[in-house]
């Protein structure tokens, strides 16, 4: 599986600045497995980005789930604030909770197997949750690469 990254380039199209680093402070992000060198023409495989926003206290555990499944090429906005279903996260003395992002441009053919995961991972941490609703939404959206 060729993985790309947040911003749907190729993985030959990617710098060290980009590819293989995460937020400081988390695990070295693992190489990408069967990498294709960047031989194939833009635009030729269908992608879909898929959009992790959950609280930022999932946020190793979910980009340790991403590496198990493959994924490696990922961009991570660690604190991001926002209110929702699961209530505030404003990084703020009354709302000190914090929201994480996560990105990866997916290969079509990728993305069920990947989204199935990360369901049964939701319905884990449910479960723990005893009820409470989980702070994590997943969402795949059409991406087209143009550069």
């Amino acid at each position: 599986m060729t993985t790309l990254g947040g911003g749907c380039l190729h993985d030959s199209q990617m710098t060290s600045s980009v590819v293989g680093r995460r937020v400081p402070g988390h695990n070295t992000a693992r190489p990408f497995p069967g990498s294709s060198g960047g031989r194939g023409s833009r635009g030729s495989n269908a992608l879909k980005m898929l959009m992790i926003v959950s609280r930022s206290s999932l946020l190793d555990d979910l980009l340790d789930l991403l590496g198990d499944l493959g994924v490696s090429g990922t961009t991570q906005l660690p604190q991001v604030y926002g209110v929702g279903e699961t209530g505030a996260a404003l990084g703020t003395f009354a709302s000190p909770a914090s929201n994480s992002v996560i990105l990866a441009a997916l290969d079509d053919r990728d993305a069920d197997r990947i989204g199935a995961e990360l369901r049964a991972f939701s319905e884990r941490r449910a479960v723990q949750q005893r009820g409470e609703p989980l702070p994590l939404r997943v969402f795949f959206l059409p991406c087209t690469q143009v550069v």
